[in-house]
């Protein structure tokens, strides 16, 4: 079809490929792939550099780890001239490629003026972000979810500042003299261990009692374990009656008032910063110009939809100038796709186990070799397999594609429409928008016929998600195939949880408890790897769904991890004992120090490029240098993840250790710290994510702050932790009673006081399911004294008001929201229109073209035919050298 610069041009069918060349391509033979149609300007592109390379602009700025390492590894690995060039071209490529960079012309030193550059930049002076210099506002130039999640460190941090101070009175009652003889064992100890808790509830002030209805199972030890600190019970030996151990420690109304004053402003607190984040978020959008801005996404196209002309020609009665910049159509060919990528990664590994001399014929093959028997038994296992059997594969695999692209066209699965003006994308919005219903039925008097696409057809369409954050491979899965997915991979995440719950309790049964909370550290690590594993089996159509479930699975299995599980196998009588205080000082401290120092260490990524980029600059080819300075993998969900966790068990333990709030204050710094040290100089690019996981965090903001004060009623209510209450109905006597020593060859004695007996009751409402923890729960034997029973009912029916609260204002709002979006549109505008043409942004802004990530490319693989497009549309993808 000819082309005219004033009319848009359009892809022809027939040449689809996955190319990394767009211009050259070994698969461009093969059938459609996807369709796009893009409007062609007069203007010369200003990424005509993409395809005609042309040297970096000089920088004096390199990164500390480059300056140190060429210089040292140059005579450790005895490189030589060659060697020294490929790696050196590594390093230029882990700062111009993988490493962030701003435009010198636009800032100095990455401040508040800067803008961040794309990928590769030639034509421009960039340099590498400073650690030092670079304000807050650099955030911004990653996209919304990142900046929202530096600003969420410093903002909380904050709060727990104020947290910390306003608990300053309940430290120095904890280590006063009216709290377990001012805990002189702590402050008299010499021992680390011991000196952290000073300021918890520890309390070793007790006493042996006489408790005739008290049964020894009720208090979780064995009736022969020597005399110790922490043993509930003890049996006289000559008797063979049981006294149990009372503590001492009397908590008084204040405890509870700081504590409680504390958990209410937390909670305006948050309230406070998420009208203040949502506000951030239009702002974070209205300064900066992205492609989400002018497009929007057809959901429900007519299968047989697939001109990109006919969807412009409906569109363009929207723009105010008629004026579609692109149309971009993806097509149901999830299989061609996935063929042509297994294609292109035999043949790299092909070509990566040819000797120096072998030439690969795809049409001569090779003669089948013997093996030895360590490979033989790794070819069971699809590993180390020989070049004729990946050949072999190869041909199998071109077969399907033949027979793929036979069995006929694709029908349309999902199209992007991107205007001229931000106006024509929200008149598009405001007229097409629809209910669920209505969408699904094309059954509504409210929609005129010149709004249906063909006159039929009401299109249910949303604004679009980024470039960068779609998912191509997996845009049209079913949404039984989708919930099918969501449901096994949830199984597995609670079956990961599950057998963390038995290794803690396996490891705690044995009283090993920093063994414990050794275990608790680095299952904390393995879990985001895990479950990105088995989130890997989900569908999702844009990166920030795929991170917003991933959010949810590692926040969970976290959360029980750190907190609930060491909770459920701890017993209720050792609650103010060592075992569970110096754990949850120990879980803090791997998150202050443990966590930050791994991420700043890295040792995988630093093995990569000091010494596996060194072996392949003297072997390999450029590519399998620079395969090996990708930069670590990371995500925000991940982030945000390790900063609820840290959070959750701050505010599940802070009651009875105060000190809690200054260990997640200052991990919460660090974490600032190092994570922005790990973003301009360790971390791969991350995709351009919206708020959406920003959204859902502060929904499990909220949830931490509502744990904290339902916990806090339980702990108050459970002082003093020791299942024993007075009973009016006898007292005791003094007496000496023997019982048997810590040394198994001797004898001890033990005073038993004079004074009230004492019955069994059992003071631990959270175990016996007593919502909420009422003092009228206590029964016919009470334990809480009047002050104490005052504040408990003050928290506790507090804590159920907020619990409803939160239940009705979010989860109720979400099911009416829901409902409604059945019948009625619920889109609404975002910011103000910046009335800034989508022209004047040319060369700064992607366009909707499909790509595919394959680990042996450098970069992404194209997957259409780029003969009309406009190279502008590419900032995302980059080519490469």
């Amino acid at each position: 079809m000819p082309t005219n610069d004033a009319l848009p041009s359009r892809i022809p069918h027939s040449i689809p490929s996955i190319s990394a060349n767009p211009t050259n391509s070994s698969d461009q033979s093969q059938h459609e792939v996807q369709q796009a149609w893009i409007r062609k300007q007069t203007h010369q592109s200003t990424h005509a550099k993409t395809f005609n390379e042309a040297p970096f602009v000089p920088d004096t700025r390199h990164s500390w780890e480059r300056i140190f390492s060429l210089p040292l590894l140059k005579r450790l690995c005895c490189m030589d001239r060659h060697a020294l060039q490929a790696y050196e071209r590594g390093w230029e490529y882990f700062e111009r490629y993988v490493l962030p960079r701003y435009i010198v012309d636009e800032g100095v030193d990455g401040d508040a003026g800067s803008h961040k550059a794309e990928s590769g930049e030639r034509d421009k002076h960039t340099r590498l972000y400073s650690f030092h210099s670079s304000s807050l506002n650099m955030f911004k130039e990653f996209g919304v979810g990142v900046g929202l999640y530096f600003g969420n460190l410093i903002t909380l941090s904050v709060i727990l500042a104020v947290a910390a101070i306003m608990n300053i009175p309940n430290l120095i009652s904890y280590a006063g003299q009216d709290w377990s003889a001012g805990q002189q064992t702590l402050k008299s100890s010499t021992n680390f261990n011991d000196i952290v808790l000073i300021g918890s509830a520890y309390c070793d002030q007790t006493s042996f009692v006489n408790c005739p209805t008290c049964d020894i199972k009720n208090f979780n030890e064995d009736a022969t374990s020597p005399l110790s600190l922490d043993n509930r019970y003890v049996q006289d030996a000559n008797t063979g009656n049981f006294y149990f151990r009372k503590n001492n420690c009397v908590i008084n109304s204040n405890f509870v008032i700081v504590d409680y004053a504390t958990i209410v402003f937390i909670f305006v607190a948050f309230l406070v910063m998420a009208f203040v984040q949502k506000k951030v978020e239009v702002a974070f959008d209205e300064a900066k110009q992205t492609a989400s801005d002018y497009s929007l996404t057809v959901l429900d196209p007519c299968m047989d939809a697939t001109d990109p002309d006919e969807w412009q020609r409906f569109f363009a009665r929207y723009e105010p100038n008629g004026d579609v910049i692109a149309v971009t159509v993806a097509v149901n060919n999830r299989n061609l796709t996935r063929l042509l990528l297994q294609q292109r990664q035999l043949r790299y590994t092909i070509t990566t186990r040819l000797m120096v001399d072998e030439v690969y014929d795809e049409d001569i093959g090779f003669e089948i070799q013997d093996a030895s028997a360590f490979a033989r038994f790794m070819n069971i296992f699809g590993l180390m397999l020989p070049v004729h059997v990946l050949h072999e594969q190869l041909m199998d695999v071109q077969d399907k594609i033949r027979q793929e692209a036979a069995s006929g066209s694709y029908s349309a699965d999902r199209v992007y429409v991107t205007f001229e003006t931000e106006e024509g994308q929200r008149n598009a919005l405001n007229k097409l928008s629809v209910g669920l219903i209505a969408a699904a039925t094309d059954a509504s008097g409210q929609v005129p016929l010149e709004d249906r696409f063909r006159g039929q057809n009401i299109l249910k369409v949303v604004e679009s998600t980024e470039p960068s954050a779609l998912r191509w491979d997996q845009i049209g899965v079913s949404t039984f195939q989708k919930y099918k997915e969501r449901f096994f991979s949830w199984i597995a995440t609670f079956a990961v949880i599950v057998g963390a719950a038995f290794s803690v309790y396996a490891i705690n049964r044995g009283q090993h408890e920093i063994w414990t909370a050794v275990f608790i550290s680095i299952f904390n690590t393995l879990i985001p790897i895990i479950c990105s594993i088995i989130n890997a089996y989900e569908s999702h159509a844009s990166e920030g769904g795929a991170q917003e479930s991933l959010y949810m699975k590692i926040s969970l299995a976290r959360w029980a991890n750190t907190a609930i599980i060491v909770f459920i196998v701890t017993p209720f009588t050792t609650v103010l004992t060592k075992q569970l205080l110096f754990q949850v000082y120990t879980i803090l401290f791997a998150d202050l120090v443990t966590y930050p120092l791994y991420r700043l260490l890295d040792p995988v990524s630093y093995l990569s490029r000091w010494f596996l980029a060194p072996l392949a600059s003297k072997t390999g080819s450029q590519a399998t240098v620079n395969s090996h300075f990708g930069g670590s993998q990371w995500s925000v969900a991940e982030r945000y993840t390790d900063t609820t966790k840290t959070l959750f068990l701050c505010f599940y333990y802070a009651s009875i250790y105060p000190a809690s709030y200054i260990f997640c204050m200052s991990a919460l710094l660090f974490n600032f710290v190092v994570d922005k040290y790990c973003l301009i100089r360790m971390w791969s690019p991350h995709p351009m994510i919206g708020p959406k996981v920003a959204q859902i965090s502060r929904l499990f903001f909220v949830v931490c702050a509502l744990t904290h004060a339902v916990l806090s009623s339980y702990w108050w209510s459970g002082f003093p932790f020791d299942n024993l209450c007075e009973d009016a109905s006898f007292t005791t006597a003094a007496s000496v009673i023997t019982v048997k020593s810590s040394n198994s060859n001797g004898m001890n004695t033990i005073t038993i006081p004079s004074g009230p007996g004492y019955a069994y009751c059992d003071q631990d409402f959270i175990r016996s399911f007593r919502f909420p923890a009422l003092p009228s729960w206590q029964g016919s034997y009470t334990w809480m004294t009047p002050g104490q029973a005052d504040m408990v009912w003050v928290v506790s029916v507090s804590s159920a008001a907020a619990l409803a609260f939160i239940f009705l204002g979010f989860f109720g709002a979400g099911i009416f929201l829901t409902f409604r979006h059945l019948f009625v549109s619920t889109y609404k505008e975002s910011g103000a229109d910046q009335g800034i043409p989508f022209s004047s942004c040319r060369g700064k802004i992607s366009g909707y073209v499909p790509m595919f990530e394959l680990a042996c490319c450098e970069h992404p693989l194209l997957a259409c035919d780029m003969g009309d497009c406009d190279s502008d549309l590419l900032l995302d993808w980059v080519p490469g050298e």
